[in-house]
């Protein structure tokens, strides 16, 4: 045997003697341990399958409640020790209720894996003859995320703009918003009041361990409606046409006499006639659609229709000498009682008068008066009342070459004028001493030379006669007088919609209507306008009207003003003959406060 091959013989036998005695020997004392903090992350529990869990610590470790698959939740530590090189293998299982919700999906920070039962294992381990720290972590996933139904939205049958929307979630908290706002957590049913036009309401549910589901979502429309022209609230004819506007819809329903819904309009405006209408009143309603949104509120318009005109009659007259009088019976509709004198000048002009109706000091020659009625509606009598009469003798003015005295008025209201003042006060005078005789409207009242006022006075247009008649009969063959308007009060022109009525020190007659929406309209029924003025408040941010006979627009009125003003009055442009029908008054700005104090009809 040559020598290299002992020395190789040799020391392999030393090594298998040292490894026998090894064997041989008592083992040491824990020469291998692993501590181990086990991890779970979301629902689920962990139990150690293989190793020996010293000190009595837990062979398990379990979060059974936690709903948050991101939160991670740590055991106390347990540890294993062995003679030469420590191993602890571990089983995860998730939580089993709700039933398919949360399932195991991996492990982190092990040694090893293997697969076990149908399950994945995780082990770690300590180095042979040594000590070493490991912490395992089981990450179970929440699998099921919530759901939301679809919302349903659901308009006020009474409020405007008012909603109440609807969904079922489960397993999860929902996240509502309208339109473009943030987000918000919400709960069913959710309910808003929201503007006019169109919005979107979408939802979201979200469960606690951040799984989410697709947003749902409903478009609507919040959709009014206005009506913009309609007739009077009494008129004598028996057909209505209407104007209207929808503000956000499409299309619009009407109803008549609260009869069934029909179809009556497509696009933002609509117009709508009724025809031969019977005496009595009417409603007419209209609302605003758009898809399946309706307006809630429809717009209402109601009127009386009275096509009868009343009938004045001359019940009995006194035509001796050159003065005639007559009484008249004038039914209690009337609201306008005229009278026209034809004699040897001329045909006058229809004039108001009042019962008894007087003339005196009449050239020779033929008569005729005529009295007709008018009512609210705008009906006139058709066939006036007639009485004929003779005057003999000779015209009065001068007598045996002797002058009439003169007659003077001045003071009050200016000639044309209109007059915010309903107590005028007038100077009356009469030359050489005569005595004065006055008639206000054609009736006679009490007068002498001097101070004369004028208590108590209506709107309308009022004439003031004065003349003198001096010792010897003789008469000022011509009277002064003075015609002048006083405007109807904010409380005499009624109520519409979209106006609301004020009391307030410093408007005219201490009342004012006023109104901030578009289109609000102020109808006023006229008998027999020639002129038309309004009386109206301004200030820095008031609005614009519009002024309408009928359908022909008169003016555009702007009410804005540096400064704050009362009592203002606005003339508008004269009327080319005598109007009877309606003055609208149309708010043509958004938003700002227009305030009319009142309305002047001129009728001579």
């Amino acid at each position: 045997m040559s020598a290299p091959v002992r020395h190789v013989l040799r020391a392999v036998l030393t090594a298998g003697a040292v490894l026998l005695g090894l064997l041989a020997a008592p083992p040491a004392a824990h020469a291998g341990q692993v501590g181990v903090t086990i991890g779970v992350q979301g629902a689920g529990a962990v139990r150690i399958v293989e190793g020996t869990v010293e000190d009595g610590g837990a062979t398990t470790c379990s979060f059974l409640d936690n709903t948050d698959h991101r939160v991670l939740n740590w055991c106390p530590r347990v540890r294993d020790s062995e003679a030469f090189e420590a191993w602890v293998w571990l089983e995860a299982a998730p939580v089993a209720h709700p039933v398919g919700e949360w399932v195991f999906d991996h492990w982190e920070g092990c040694d090893e894996t293997r697969g076990r039962n149908g399950r994945i294992q995780c082990g770690v381990h300590s180095d042979a003859f040594s000590s070493r720290e490991t912490r395992p972590v089981a990450v179970f996933r929440d699998i099921r995320p919530p759901t939301l139904s679809a919302p349903a939205v659901i308009a006020s049958a009474t409020t405007p703009g008012a909603v109440t929307v609807t969904f079922e979630v489960a397993g999860g908290n929902a996240r509502c918003r309208f339109d473009a706002a943030a987000y918000t957590p919400c709960s069913s049913p959710v309910t808003a009041r929201l503007a006019v036009g169109d919005h979107r309401f979408s939802a979201y549910a979200e469960d606690a361990s951040g799984n989410t589901t697709d947003e749902r979502w409903d478009v609507f429309s919040v959709v009014d409606t206005t009506i913009t022209s309609g007739p009077p609230a009494l008129t004598s004819s028996p057909d209505a046409e209407f104007g209207f506007a929808a503000l956000a819809g499409s299309s619009f329903l009407c109803s008549t006499g609260g009869g069934p819904w029909s179809a009556c309009g497509q696009g933002a405006t609509g117009t709508h006639r009724l025809t031969g209408l019977a005496d009595g009143s009417h409603t007419f309603s209209v609302q605003a659609t758009k898809g399946r949104w309706t307006d809630p509120q429809p717009a209402s318009w109601s009127w009386v229709v009275d096509t009868v005109a009343p009938e004045a009659r001359i019940a009995s007259a006194d035509t001796s000498g050159t003065a005639a009088r007559f009484a008249l019976d004038v039914p209690s509709d009337a609201t306008l009682v005229e009278c026209r004198l034809t004699g040897p000048g001329g045909v006058a002009d229809w004039s108001p008068c009042r019962s008894p109706v007087r003339f005196d000091d009449l050239p020779a020659g033929r008569y005729v008066l005529e009295v007709r009625a008018h009512d609210a509606a705008g009906n006139v009598q058709a066939t006036p009342a007639r009485r004929e009469w003779t005057v003999a003798g000779s015209p009065g003015g001068t007598t045996g070459g002797t002058t009439a005295p003169e007659t003077t008025l001045t003071g009050g209201p200016a000639a044309g004028s209109w007059s915010l003042d309903r107590a005028p006060v007038f100077t009356v005078g009469a030359s050489g001493g005569a005595t004065c005789a006055c008639t206000l409207d054609g009736v006679a009242r009490p007068c002498a030379a001097g101070a004369l006022r004028l208590d108590g006075l209506t709107a309308g247009t009022h004439v003031l006669a004065v003349a003198a008649t001096d010792g010897s009969g003789h008469r000022d063959a011509t009277p002064a007088t003075r015609t002048w308007t006083v405007p109807r009060s904010a409380v005499e022109l009624g109520r519409a919609r979209g106006w609301a009525l004020r009391t307030s020190a410093s408007a005219y007659a201490g009342s004012v209507l006023q109104a901030r929406r578009r289109h609000a309209t102020l109808t006023v029924p006229v008998v027999g306008a020639r002129r038309l003025a309004l009386v109206a408040a301004g200030g820095r941010r008031h609005g614009t009207v519009k002024v309408y006979a009928g359908s022909r627009l008169l003016a555009t009125v702007r009410l804005a003003n540096r400064r704050s003003t009362t009592q203002r009055v606005v003339e508008l442009p004269e009327l080319a003959a005598a109007y009877t029908g309606d003055v609208r008054v149309v708010v043509a700005t958004r938003g700002r406060l227009v305030r009319i104090e009142g309305l002047g009809v001129a009728t001579s």
